[in-house]
């Protein structure tokens, strides 16, 4: 992807639902991803922050102001072409039926918080994007 298409990037940042483990909080991409191909989401990408990797980078101190981001259990990246699609998947009655409540048992829905804009590639694959 060059620099020249601009993909708008809708990313939401989760904790996990309290009830559950590190690794039953992974496996919801299962539900998703054919979803979200479906409807014709560019890319689709999960971030996972597991304990012992953010401790072992992060430390145990929150002194700093870039340690915020280590109480954030997952990161989803979706990259789409339109703002359309965004409409599509929540008129499917797959979201209404499977996804919205996958979500109120994975989640902690109070402590989701979303950007929006887009992204510049300008290194892929190890080469400078032109």
């Amino acid at each position: 992807m060059t620099t020249a298409k601009r993909l708008i990037r809708f990313d939401t940042y989760v904790k996990r639902h309290p009830s559950l483990t590190v690794e039953e909080f992974h496996h919801h991409a299962q539900l998703l991803k054919n979803w979200l191909a479906r409807h014709g989401v560019y890319r689709y990408t999960l971030f996972h922050t597991p304990p012992d990797m953010a401790r072992e980078y992060l430390g145990q101190s929150h002194a700093g102001g870039d340690q915020v981001m280590e109480a954030f259990d997952g990161h989803a990246e979706v990259l789409l072409e339109d703002w359309d699609i965004l409409g599509r998947l929540r008129a499917d009655p797959y979201y209404l039926e499977v996804v919205e409540p996958s979500e109120v048992q994975l989640i902690d829905k109070a402590s989701v918080l979303r950007r929006v804009g887009y992204e510049e590639v300008w290194v892929s694959e190890g080469k400078a994007v032109e």
